[in-house]
């Protein structure tokens, strides 16, 4: 060997006599037998290991070096919302709404002193109050951690919180709303879905090419749009032949499919018009006579429910004619029977014989 490719400076070391042997069982580590040195006379030393003490460096401890934080959940249902130190969140705005929920859940109004993109401090709006939490940003790994928290109240609780406002209150029962629409303090007059705001939006978002005109040039601009859009919504069904409109017809054809896992069993009143609706243990009263159900979906709407729609089938009758009158096609023709007459153009307006409507008089301001 030469030099240019290096020797060895050192003896080998002496071979350490150890054997790897396969294990005995399927399911067992591979066994090595080392030789005992201490005893040259006795037998060799067996030991086995397992693959997770071989791979685990001694002394190594991943849970000092990474420790465990508790999680916030922004799906926690309110009335189960609670603030650890060290919690940690997303984002800051997941911070900001946990604390507004969970002052609103204790009964305090929490003011926040700071908050700044990386960091939020809030205190109790009371000022004899100790409470306070404050969270900043982590690094490693990157979230918003509750650094320090005083959850202790001295104040009294109130009924009474600026942070429950009407945007957090339809957050909390719109899902409940969806679910149960069993609203005892809602109107059940109206049997459709309330389009004042959709109206106002879409004659909104109609005269934003307009508002630049002038008055007369945008009436008539106006005028000329509804009556446009009221002959296409008259022309639109002319040749539909259904009982109800087609947006209704659909959403009853749900409910029907949905009624198909009801059963629907007559009470045994004369009128033959109440019946008790089952399925997994519920139980609904509908009364076909007076479209009416437990759920109050029939009630709201105005078509019948899943509910209605097996009572109504068990009585061998078609739920389209127990829908409201207004939901009908009847009704809908006879909202686009009027219509909007043209209006000529100036230069074809009719002389008249009385007096012309002249201008106020001009007078030059002052100045």
């Amino acid at each position: 060997m030469n030099a240019s490719q290096g020797q060895r400076h050192h003896p080998r070391p002496p071979p350490s006599g150890q054997k790897i042997l396969p294990p005995r069982e399927e399911n067992q580590a591979p066994r090595v037998v080392v030789p005992n040195q201490n005893d040259p006379d006795a037998g060799p030393i067996e030991y086995q290991y397992q693959s997770e003490e071989l791979q685990t460096p001694p002394g190594f401890d991943s849970e000092d070096e990474n420790p465990v934080f508790p999680q916030h959940n922004p799906d926690t249902k309110f009335g189960k919302i609670r603030l650890e130190l060290g919690m940690e969140f997303g984002t800051m705005q997941q911070f900001k709404d946990a604390v507004r929920k969970y002052s609103i859940q204790m009964g305090r109004e929490a003011f926040f002193l700071k908050v700044e993109p990386h960091r939020c401090r809030v205190i109790c709006y009371n000022e004899t109050c100790p409470w306070e939490v404050y969270c900043a940003r982590r690094n490693q790994p990157p979230s918003y951690q509750i650094k320090t928290l005083v959850d202790e109240h001295t104040c009294p609780r109130s009924n009474r919180s600026r942070s429950v406002t009407c945007k957090w209150v339809s957050e909390e029962l719109i899902g409940k709303i969806r679910i149960c629409p069993n609203l005892s303090r809602f109107s059940t007059w109206p049997k459709v879905d309330n389009i004042t705001n959709n109206n106002a939006e879409s004659l909104n978002a109609t005269m934003v090419g307009l508002r630049g005109k002038s008055i007369i040039t945008m009436l008539e601009d106006i005028r000329y749009y509804l009556m446009k859009t009221m002959a296409f919504h008259k022309d639109a069904l002319m040749a539909y032949t259904g009982k109800l409109a087609p947006i209704q017809t659909s959403r009853l054809e749900k409910e029907k499919k949905e009624g198909n896992y009801w059963e629907a069993q007559w009470v045994g009143d004369d009128d033959h018009n109440v019946f008790e609706v089952r399925r997994h243990g519920r139980t609904l009263r509908v009364n076909t006579q007076e479209r009416t159900c437990t759920c109050r979906k029939w009630q709201l709407t105005g078509l019948p429910c899943c509910h209605g729609v097996t009572a109504i089938q068990r009585k061998n009758q078609r739920p389209e004619d127990y829908a409201h009158h207004w939901l009908t096609m009847e009704a809908y023709n006879r909202t686009y029977q009027f219509h909007i007459n043209t209006v000529p153009s100036q230069e074809y307006w009719a002389d008249t014989e009385g007096l012309p409507c002249l201008p106020p008089p001009y007078k030059r301001p002052m100045g």
